[in-house]
Order: C-alpha cells, then structure tokens, then sequence
C-alpha cells in the first residue's frame, strides 16, 4: 500500500501520450536507460507471453537479465523483475524516495507508468543488468519506454484492434503506432501475419535502413498439447512449452526467430538454454490452469483477437463442453462482441468488476449479456463472492474467468 499510495502521489492523472515528460525526467535522473542493452517488445496480443519466454531462455543461458512488463496481476513489485525475482518493496521504497524530489521540480509531473519506467531503467541500470526486455505499455510510438534510442533487438508481435480511444480502430493504423518502436539502423523481427500489416513494417524498415527478420510459423509442428502445456517442433528440435494454447505457437514462432537473430548479432543462445527455457516459463492469465478439481482456467484475453485465441483453445482442449464464464470487461473496449464469442461455450455467466473507473459495472454488464444470451446470467460488486457462485453453480463444467487482467489478482487470492 505504501509503495502504491507513493507512485500516485509521486504522478498525474490524464494527459496526452508522448515523450516529452520522460525525457525530461530521465534527464534529471542521468539517463538510466542509456547504460542498458534492451529488447523492445510491442503488439496488440502475445507481447506479454513473448517477453516472458525471452527473458527465461536468456535467464537460462547465464544473462543477467531485467524483465518490464504491464500490468500486475497481485502487486506492482511484479513489472520489475530480474532473473524471475520481483523487486523488494525496500528497494522499491528507496528509488521513490530517491526520485521524488526529481519529480518534484518538473512543471508537471509524469503519468504514473511514466513513473514506473523511469524507475524500471534506474533499477535495472543499478543492478548492472546484462539485457533488459522491455514491454511496451500502450502503442509503441508514443509510449513512454519508446524513450529509448538504440534497442539491440526490436520485437513486434501480433497487430490487432484494442485501446480504440488512444489507436482508432484502423489496423493499418495501429500498425503504423507499434511500428513507432523500430528505430534507425536497428535489428527488428515481426510476427508473420497478413500482407497488409507485414507491409507497413517492411516500409518503415526499409526508410530507416533496418534489418527485417520475419517469424516462421509454419515451421513449428504441434506434437501433442495438453492442459499442462505443449511440445513442438522448430526446425527438427523438439521442445517441450510450459504455457497453454495452440494461439502461443505465434509467439514461440517469433521467440525463437529473435534467438535466432541475437545469436547472429552476438548475443550467444544455446539450444540447450531454448529448450531450458521454454520447458520451465511462467506467465500468469494466460489460459493458465488455477485448480484442476473443479476445473479453474484463468486468462486475462480481452480484445476480439485474444477471446478468439481463447475460444481456439477451448476447441482444442474442451471440445463440446460448456463453461462457466466468470467476465469483467472494461467500458472502453468492444465487450459486446466478447459476449458474442462466448455465447456457443457458455453454460452460464456471472458477471464480476474491477474496483477501477474504467471497469464497466457488473449489473451493467449482467444486463447486456442477458440481453442476447437466454442462459442463467449472475451478477456479483464483489469478486470473491462472484468465483463462489461461480464454484456453486457449475456442474462438472469449467469455470473461466476471461475479460480482463485486472481482476485476476482477487481471483487468486480466493484459491
């Protein structure tokens, strides 16, 4: 609590994206981030699973390596992370103490995830980081880790439609924004999808004069997959993937693509260290199995791509069954079409929120579903009470919870 009342002290509400305030900031600080060698991630989907999966196959080589990503699931110690431990809440407490009068003589203060990256550059930069993978938090252009001037590896993953308010809904657009991120002369790989998004960074590639590397999905065989993870194939090597979900092929596809390329930039990757690394990465709220008895599937999917990838999913691993959906969704995202997609799984629905301003309420949320869903709909203000009914009502029938990441914290509190 403390650490969190001091970042929203310490930090703005509003405003417009851009760099200016994290310019300015890092400045005071003395640049942190120039003393970092860092891979920079953007994407609509699959960034998240993608820096994870990065950071343990370099983490297994022998790298010392920071890991920032957004958001927390349980507490904001989570985004700073280095070989898998989170920071301390007394080394958190320190480089806020140490920052504070930085950020209080600017003329306005930074936004608090411009806040959260500075002091991701200070804390990694103190503890002499080998490689930093860092996520962009929104778009890529514009946000404030975009601060950075020369990644050793630019990663772009999936592009599709989400935060409609600050990107528009126009792919070719939102492309253009994650393409932001490639800067002059850099090394850059991208998720293999339509022509129409591929063409847009082989432009801007091509006007900066950096190298494109493209993923190579189709050279990763599925063996078998499982509700405790998948083994593939890659270029006659057999792994074994500690995550779930036929949609993580993609991301495993451009992960071993950007070893790939590091090894032929400098950056030495064994196979052993791949292997290593994808049999023992963990990412929370990702088709992630939280109890087995009843079965308890957690997954933070919450944009049209993301539900598809989820419901691909269920197809593949629960074919014919009907679930229990345990749904929060924000007010600013497409959350109509979410309940769409869902429909021809559900069983039944209960509706929980976030305590956040965004979050759209869940007697809200309860109406509309009940509005185009002829099942038993719930509702329930508090998250706790809303798994309980959850685990009340099912009948040997899963349990999801999907929507959001945001709630998925409480969720876990309750097992």
């Amino acid at each position: 609590m403390i650490i969190t009342d001091m970042l929203t002290q310490l930090s703005s509400t509003g405003g417009e994206l851009g760099l200016d305030k994290i310019r300015e900031l890092l400045h005071k600080m003395g640049n942190p981030q120039n003393n970092l060698k860092i891979i920079h991630v953007a994407g609509t989907n699959g960034k998240g699973s993608t820096c994870a999966m990065l950071a343990n196959i370099l983490r297994c080589e022998g790298y010392k390596v920071g890991l920032f990503t957004s958001p927390y699931i349980y507490h904001v110690n989570e985004e700073f992370n280095i070989n898998g431990t989170h920071i301390t809440d007394e080394k958190f407490i320190s480089l806020l103490n140490d920052i504070a009068p930085l950020v209080n003589s600017m003329a306005t203060k930074p936004s608090e995830f411009e806040l959260r990256t500075a002091l991701a550059f200070e804390y990694f930069s103190q503890e002499n980081c080998d490689i930093v993978v860092l996520e962009v938090g929104l778009g890529g252009r514009l946000d404030s880790t975009n601060i950075i001037d020369s990644p050793i590896l630019t990663v772009i993953t999936k592009i599709g439609v989400d935060h409609v308010s600050f990107l528009g809904n126009d792919i070719e657009g939102i492309a253009f924004e994650k393409a932001g991120i490639i800067k002059n002369n850099c090394t850059c790989v991208v998720m293999k999808q339509p022509n129409n998004i591929v063409n847009i960074f082989e432009n801007i590639c091509s006007q900066k004069s950096a190298k494109l590397f493209l993923s190579e999905p189709n050279n990763i065989q599925v063996n078998s997959q499982t509700l405790d993870g998948l083994n593939i194939s890659y270029k006659g090597n057999k792994f074994n993937v500690n995550l779930i979900g036929t949609y993580q092929t993609e991301n495993i596809a451009v992960v071993l693509k950007a070893v790939e390329v590091l090894n032929n930039i400098g950056y030495a990757v064994s196979d052993s260290s791949v292997y290593d690394g994808l049999k023992t990465v963990k990412w929370s709220g990702r088709f992630e199995v939280i109890s087995k008895e009843p079965l308890f599937i957690v997954d933070g999917a919450h944009n049209n791509d993301g539900i598809k990838a989820f419901t691909n999913t269920l197809d593949t691993l629960l074919p014919n069954q009907k679930c229990t959906f345990l749904i929060a969704v924000m007010s600013d995202k497409d959350y109509i079409s979410i309940i769409q997609a869902l429909i021809p799984y559900a069983k039944n629905f209960v509706a929980i929120a976030p305590t956040m301003p965004r979050a759209l309420p869940a007697d809200e949320l309860a109406t509309s579903i009940s509005e185009i869903f002829k099942g038993n709909v719930y509702q329930s203000t508090n998250i706790a009470d809303g798994v309980a009914k959850a685990l009340q009502i099912t009948e040997n029938n899963p349990i999801c919870c999907v929507g959001s990441l945001y709630v998925l914290g409480n969720v876990y509190r309750t097992f």
